[in-house]
């Protein structure tokens, strides 16, 4: 969702994050008519459920591409600071 892909069951509509219950009762509906084959005469239902108000999901998506974009320059900032504390770390010690 973050990623701006979709497709999944967790959609944005109307400013809200919703999640659609469908895919979850085909899995439920299809394993219980192996079982009872009555239920296959139920109808299909779409309900989907209202999880929060997406007010700033556009900035959460910009963040979320942000760090996806640099997931490789990070791990090797995260190795220079080190490789630099040390660096700094090891000078102070002489007296």
């Amino acid at each position: 969702m973050l990623s701006g892909q979709g497709g999944g069951a967790i959609n944005v509509v109307n400013g809200q994050v919703t999640l659609d219950l469908v895919p979850f009762i085909k899995e439920v509906k299809t394993d219980l008519g192996h079982r009872f084959p009555i239920i296959n005469n139920i109808p299909p239902v779409h309900p989907s459920l209202v999880l929060f108000g997406a007010k700033n999901f556009s900035k959460a998506q910009a963040g979320y591409r942000l760090i996806n974009d640099l997931k490789y320059v990070l791990p090797v900032l995260t190795l220079l600071f080190l490789g630099l504390g040390v660096y700094v770390a090891r000078r102070r010690r002489r007296r």
